[in-house]
């Protein structure tokens, strides 16, 4: 006759941790790099690739695109990009619909709830984007470094 010897106990618990949500993206407008930056904390936060925002943030970069046949446009993008453009999606305590920037003449900063859900097309983000850099050159903000 055999025995078998049963633990009844639980296993041991999984210590590996949660995989790192990717948190810094590089995409490229008018052949310059542009980085995104997801500054939302949290460890269940889905990454900015699986709420598809880069995906929205690649197609208005091609709406982008655009400006580089616009002179005064063109410009004004060149010398935001000169500085180092950076996208920064939030999670702010207050939610804000459309963007905000910084008084660095480079960065734009977008609420993820705006950008993940209300901002369904390319051409909102594309005319934020827009917007945003004409902000920065009507306040003279955006001097190539």
């Amino acid at each position: 006759m055999r025995f078998f010897a049963c633990d009844d106990k639980d296993p041991p618990p999984d210590d590996d941790p949660p995989p790192e949500v990717q948190r810094d993206f590089t995409l490229t407008l008018l052949d310059k790099t542009v980085t995104v930056t997801d500054t939302r904390t949290g460890s269940t936060d889905k990454d900015l690739s699986e709420l598809k925002v880069i995906e929205k943030l690649e197609s208005a970069i091609v709406e982008l695109d655009a400006v580089k046949d616009e002179p005064a446009s063109k410009s004004a993008f060149d010398k935001v990009l000169e500085n180092g453009m950076i996208i920064i999606i939030e999670k702010p305590s207050t939610p804000y619909n459309g963007f905000r920037t910084k008084a660095d003449g480079k960065t734009v900063m977008f609420d993820i709830d705006y950008i993940s859900k209300t901002a369904t097309t390319k051409d909102d983000i594309a005319n934020d984007l827009y917007d945003a850099v004409m902000d920065y050159l009507s306040k003279n903000l955006a001097k190539a470094t």
